[in-house]
């Protein structure tokens, strides 16, 4: 009954994520580039990703990045044939983000998408090289997988009862460690938290400090895995 109310509960905020056009968090990106790109899902029917701008282009509705990615001969009978361009909404996240290490680059939009190739379902294994169109020969290469399931991180917390910081635990039953993501809700700009926890039941904390209700949503590969809140 836990797990379906757990369940329940992140398809629920999922859901309020897409309707609301919000951007959920991201770990750190492969390459470096005015848009630095975060591949996390690479599925025969669809690419899931999040990418990250220090000044994206200006829809009409909105800062967006447009995403393009392209495919050997041997996947759909073109070289270098693209397969799949589309446009996905960024918005501003606070604090800005350094996920590039040595580069110290600063990136103050974020952005999500799950994108379904432009000729549908393309061979398992295939590599894909994704970028953007002024990424200046910059890519990252995606390979599909039929594993396209998250690690299952289970996310825990104490709330404060005094009005002071809200602690929250990330468990890992995985054998590897995992990056995780998560995300403060109705924050704005997106307050945006960065870590990795550690494997076989390790476990990693964060707090947050917000005022009123505090929900926080967990993130893997930019995938909502689990929700939280905090009523005070």
């Amino acid at each position: 009954m836990a797990g379906r109310i757990r369940a329940v509960a992140v398809a629920v905020i999922t859901a309020g994520l897409i309707i609301a056009g919000a951007s959920p968090a991201f770990a750190p990106y492969a390459r470096t580039a005015a848009e630095a790109i975060n591949p996390t899902e690479a599925c025969p029917k669809y690419l899931s990703l999040e990418v990250a701008s220090m000044a994206p282009d200006e829809g009409p509705n909105g800062p967006v990045v447009t995403i393009q990615a392209y495919a050997p001969a041997s996947s759909v009978g073109d070289p270098a044939a693209l397969v799949l361009e589309r446009t996905i909404p960024v918005r501003e996240v606070e604090p800005d983000l350094f996920p590039l290490g040595e580069e110290n680059e600063n990136f103050g939009y974020h952005g999500r998408a799950v994108l379904p190739w432009n000729v549908g379902a393309l061979p398992n294994g295939t590599t894909v090289a994704v970028t953007t169109p002024d990424a200046g020969g910059d890519f990252s290469p995606v390979t599909f997988s039929q594993r396209c399931d998250p690690p299952n991180l289970q996310l825990s917390r104490t709330c404060s009862t005094t009005g002071g910081p809200h602690t929250w635990r990330v468990r890992n039953p995985e054998a590897v460690a995992v990056d995780f993501n998560a995300e403060v809700l109705f924050t704005r700009p997106a307050r945006v938290i960065l870590g990795t926890v550690p494997p076989n039941n390790g476990v990693a904390e964060f707090t947050t400090q917000v005022p009123g209700p505090d929900v926080v949503v967990l993130f893997v590969g930019g995938i909502p895995v689990d929700v939280g809140v905090c009523l005070r």
